[in-house]
């Protein structure tokens, strides 16, 4: 038996895994403030189970940047209380069994690759934040710091001022629509409101916004595919999932952008994220 953890920064995904076979999935709220909260029933967990059968290994997957070689946290914006904790650490001391870590986009690419049954994926996530994973051969792209693929500052935006925060997060992410909406003059709670008034076709500001969006996000999804030449682009997340109609006609448009290569890049929306995600994490 191997455990699978999956610590977002709304909740904790936890499942015992046997071959490929994903059981007694436990979800949880995450203390964003306190990892030793969220560590104690984890820990419960894994007693629990180990009851039954013998462990493993235990895989986990968190947001990035990481140091995947000193097995730390850095600093994540949606785990402000787990920044600069040394998680690999803090299992070892109560379990004797390898510890596998990863950022979480990367485990969900690598997970993406066993649901699909492919070789290289290149993954995106669009949600609250956007992050991204590459895997070919079946290998997890880490880069010389471990940090490759942290792209929420890809593509910046350098007439913007801030030349750290112009990149497709900071445009494009579910929490960042509202704030540049709001820069332009349009109120909105969420992104799910910003995609209602842009379906409506009503609102020339809201328009103007998105199909600015949509060329970053050809933009972004292009430059990807150029560096990296992936059999398949997969883009998960609340927000794509949520407005795949939008997404369609960035992927439809990526057929052109892209055909120097002499490949169509196929482009699909993640499938089974969380059974995939918790794959990801034991085999990486």
């Amino acid at each position: 038996m191997k455990i699978a953890i999956d610590i977002g920064g709304t909740s904790i995904r936890i499942a015992k895994v046997y071959g490929k076979e994903i059981k007694d999935l436990l979800i949880f709220d995450t203390n964003i403030n306190e990892p030793k909260e969220s560590y104690e029933k984890i820990k419960e967990y894994i007693n629990q189970a180990k009851q039954e059968s013998e462990l493993i290994s235990i895989g986990l997957c968190v947001p990035g940047p990481l140091d995947l070689k000193k097995g730390m946290i850095l600093t994540t914006h949606n785990l402000p209380g787990w920044s600069n904790l040394n998680i690999v650490e803090m299992f070892k001391k109560d379990f004797d069994v390898p510890i596998l870590f990863n950022n979480d986009a990367n485990i969900a690419a690598l997970g993406q690759a066993i649901i699909l049954k492919k070789t290289s994926v290149l993954f995106v996530t669009v949600s609250t934040g956007i992050g991204a994973g590459y895997v070919n051969d079946n290998k997890i792209l880490n880069g010389f710091t471990t940090n490759a693929c942290e792209v929420a500052n890809a593509i910046p935006d350098l007439s913007q001022g801030d030349e750290i925060k112009s990149g497709i997060e900071f445009f494009g992410s579910g929490s960042n629509i509202p704030r540049q909406l709001k820069k332009r003059g349009v109120e909105v709670k969420n992104a799910t409101e910003a995609f209602e008034i842009f379906n409506n076709k009503n609102n020339p500001i809201v328009n103007d916004y998105f199909k600015e969006l949509e060329d970053k996000f050809v933009q972004f999804f292009a430059t990807g595919i150029y560096f990296l030449n992936p059999e398949v682009l997969v883009v998960g997340g609340s927000v794509a999932l949520n407005n795949q109609e939008f997404f369609k006609r960035i992927f439809k448009r990526l057929e052109v952008v892209t055909k120097d290569i002499a490949y169509a890049t196929p482009c699909e929306f993640a499938k089974d994220s969380t059974n995939a995600t918790l794959l990801g994490c034991v085999f990486q």
